[in-house]
């Protein structure tokens, strides 16, 4: 059972989000909260494992939110619900700590798929993004800041950034490379210790930046 919590001040929204999340099969809602503060109360006493977070919150907004859980709980899961699609506040939360976004303008219908990217292989942006997420790499790609780090990682390495944007599992990985999951998991932090990058999500963008994927390339497995 996967578990979801959502984070957000409009009560309505929050309310007809939990509902339909409720719907997945698997999934289930066990924690809502109006704000960073309530949340940050409630989680000593709740286990979650994804966070559904707005960014425009009074009290405790969405980018301070991020920045604290990512201190406090790193193992949880988030995904940024908001209005905003600029490639600003997606660089923004992606600094923070965010491990994916998804637009309120969505279609609901992503929603699950979102949860379920995120659940398996830490990180999920809305397909209508593409294009946000083209131009903050064109712009990481024009800064001062141009080595790859990427170049400093081992065959078994970048075979598993490959898979993980593919979509696959950290379980579904350990089968493909005959490893088991604590071998996967070791490699996951080696590599974010070899790039500096906050999260696996920082480390799918050098993926894209560095041209060994593309963003129409994500989460596209075949078998």
């Amino acid at each position: 059972m996967i578990t979801v919590g959502v984070v957000d001040d409009h009560t309505l929204f929050r309310k007809s989000m939990c509902a339909l999340i409720d719907t997945f099969e698997g999934v289930r809602v066990a924690l809502e909260a109006e704000n960073g503060k309530v949340l940050f109360s409630k989680l000593p006493a709740t286990r979650v494992e994804i966070l559904l977070v707005d960014l425009n919150m009074p009290v405790m907004d969405g980018y301070e939110t991020c920045k604290l859980l990512s201190q406090e709980y790193p193992e949880i899961k988030i995904i940024v619900i908001s209005q905003l699609a600029s490639k600003e506040s997606i660089l923004k939360c992606i600094q923070v700590g965010s491990h994916g976004y998804f637009s309120k303008s969505a279609d609901p219908a992503y929603l699950e798929k979102a949860i379920r990217s995120i659940h398996q292989s830490g990180f999920y942006f809305e397909p209508g993004l593409s294009p946000v997420l083209n131009e903050i790499i064109l712009d990481e790609s024009r800064s001062k800041k141009n080595t790859d780090p990427l170049c400093t990682l081992t065959e078994r390495e970048m075979k598993l950034v490959s898979l993980t944007c593919e979509g696959y599992s950290s379980e579904e990985i350990a089968h493909r490379l005959c490893i088991n999951i604590r071998t996967v998991e070791s490699h996951r932090r080696k590599i974010l210790d070899k790039t500096e990058a906050r999260n696996f999500t920082a480390v799918i963008l050098m993926a894209i930046k560095y041209k060994y994927v593309a963003v129409d390339g994500l989460l596209t497995r075949t078998a």
